[in-house]
């Protein structure tokens, strides 16, 4: 099986439902898109997005040194819509889908240092490794891209093959040499059905999105007060925004999750 095929199953093992390797050189097109975006103004409002971070995100041997492969792994947080309170009439805000369970940072974290106890236990020795989970500087969907599991939406999420884009998307580095996966070929074709549904137009073309538009960056990282023009569009959201991935074909026949970390809190 190889200490790839052992990874593979163990992630699996862990709950972790699509699982691909890719090497750590550079994701030198990502870099390039980055930037420009930056340059384009389409992440204003992300201060900690620097073009220095972006560079960082792109170069797996600058985050690990002795770097050699990313291992790449996604978990569904696709869960049944809970029941409606008895006083459903009162209105309410609406919530995006990943944030109705428990904080998946730390949950996926406590799993992937299992998984790596677990790869030293197979190799004889502690690997040189570090953890991803989102918040650290790495450009997670262009690994799960290039580690063949999924391709990126025109809404600009990974869509995962099985899981669509209702999964959580994580990564490890590595200083040991795993046999690559390859990307797959599938896209999104002809349709449009996002950039049409986004309520503020944030989806300005296929594949770009204009940061200070989306639902999401107004009711989760902006600080100040939500532009004047946005707040007809906003609807009910007030906290994320999941339009542009319910309208999209590919989640609906997306898998559930397993994951009890991730039910609605009741």
């Amino acid at each position: 099986m190889g200490l790839s095929g052992f990874i593979k199953q163990r992630a699996g093992e862990l709950g972790f439902q699509a699982v691909g390797i890719t090497s750590a050189r550079e994701f030198a097109a990502t870099e390039q898109v980055l930037l420009q975006r930056i340059e384009q103004g389409a992440m204003a409002g992300l201060s900690w997005f620097t073009p220095a971070r972006a560079r960082l995100s792109c170069h797996p041997e600058a985050l690990l040194p002795s770097a050699r492969s990313v291992v790449t792994l996604a978990a569904s947080y696709l869960t049944p819509n809970p029941a409606l309170p008895d006083d459903a009439a009162i209105p309410r805000g609406r919530v995006a889908r990943y944030a109705w369970g428990k904080d998946y940072h730390d949950v996926l974290r406590a799993r992937l240092r299992t998984l790596l106890d677990d790869i030293a236990k197979e190799l004889g020795y502690h690997p040189n490794a570090r953890i991803f989970v989102d918040s650290s500087p790495l450009a997670e969907r262009a690994a799960a891209q290039r580690a063949g599991l999924g391709w990126f939406g025109k809404n600009t999420n990974i869509l995962v093959h099985g899981l669509g884009s209702w999964a959580f998307l994580a990564a490890v580095i590595l200083d040991v040499e795993l046999r690559e996966d390859e990307p797959i070929l599938t896209h999104c074709g002809s349709c449009d059905l996002c950039l049409r549904a986004c309520p503020t137009g944030a989806l300005l073309d296929p594949y770009t999105l204009d940061n200070t538009r989306c639902i999401a960056y107004q009711t989760i990282e902006n600080r100040g007060s939500i532009p004047l023009d946005l707040r007809p569009l906003m609807g009910d959201w007030v906290y994320g925004c999941d339009v542009c991935q319910d309208v999209c074909p590919v989640n609906r026949k997306a898998l559930t999750s397993s994951w009890e970390e991730f039910q609605p809190a009741s």
